[in-house]
């Protein structure tokens, strides 16, 4: 009965001082679980190559080769004073008083000759042309059998020397002028032993080379007064052997002012 009692006693006591030791719980060991991290996508795992810097080459420069300077070609002056004294010489006995000379190749020989003009002291007086070529032989530039005008009435120089049909050999071309307002244009070229006459033209409005087509061969246009305001063009072209009338076409005499067409003008609507 005692033991109950004194056990019964201590509980008591150890119940109300709180002497008695608590319960020690070991702390909870935490498993190190791994991360779960995405897969990663092409684009992140694809690394950046930055691209191989190849240098430039230099460009390799090679020596040059000296240029020689095309040789200037001297001129003889004893030459040249022989050369004018003979046509000079030619021209007195020949009494012709030039208007003008040229000194250019006129034969495609690619020696130059003399080409002149002067007035022919006949009644009346006419444009006349001749050629002294190289060798010192003297051409007349003669126009056609029976021309009244000769190549002109009065003493011009309208004189060009040029190769106008493509065919490599130069002619000499003369315009001049009669009457009041008609243009001639006389065209000569070399043949084999003389100059011969390879085209006449005459007009009321004017004459004009010109190149439509771009074959080098320039075409010949020869006006004509059609009225007071329009001016009737005929083109001729070089054929190979000769200039033929190809073509016509009309322009305004005078550009700068209005112009009124043929049809549009009263009379031309009474009609």
């Amino acid at each position: 009965m005692f033991s109950r009692g004194l056990l019964l006693s201590a509980v008591i006591v150890v119940a109300v001082c709180g002497c008695a030791q608590p319960l020690r719980v070991p702390p909870a060991t935490l498993a190190s679980q791994p991360a779960t991290l995405p897969a990663p996508s092409p684009e992140a795992t694809a690394a950046t190559v930055a691209p191989t810097q190849v240098p430039t080459p230099l460009p390799t420069l090679e020596p040059l080769e000296p240029t020689v300077p095309p040789a200037v070609p001297t001129i003889d002056a004893t030459h040249v004073v022989a050369t004018i004294t003979a046509a000079q010489t030619d021209l007195a006995a020949r009494e012709v008083q030039a208007l003008c000379l040229r000194f250019e190749d006129a034969d495609g020989d690619t020696v130059p000759d003399w080409i002149g003009l002067y007035m022919r002291p006949s009644d009346p007086p006419r444009l006349s042309a001749f050629v002294i070529r190289s060798d010192g032989g003297w051409h007349d530039l003669n126009p056609q059998e029976g021309n009244q005008t000769g190549l002109g009435a009065y003493p011009t120089c309208e004189l060009e020397v040029r190769d106008i049909n493509a065919d490599a050999i130069p002619e000499v071309l003369i315009f001049g002028h009669a009457g009041t307002s008609t243009t001639l244009l006389h065209v000569f070229a070399w043949r084999e032993d003389s100059y011969a006459l390879v085209a006449a033209f005459e007009g009321n409005a004017g004459i004009a080379l010109e190149n439509h087509d771009g074959d080098l061969a320039e075409e010949i246009v020869v006006g004509y007064a059609k009225d007071s305001q329009l001016v009737w063009e005929v083109v001729y072209t070089w054929d190979g052997l000769s200039y033929g009338w190809t073509w016509d076409r009309y322009r305004w005499r005078a550009l700068g002012r209005p112009h009124v067409y043929t049809t549009e003008r009263p009379e031309a609507r009474q009609r």
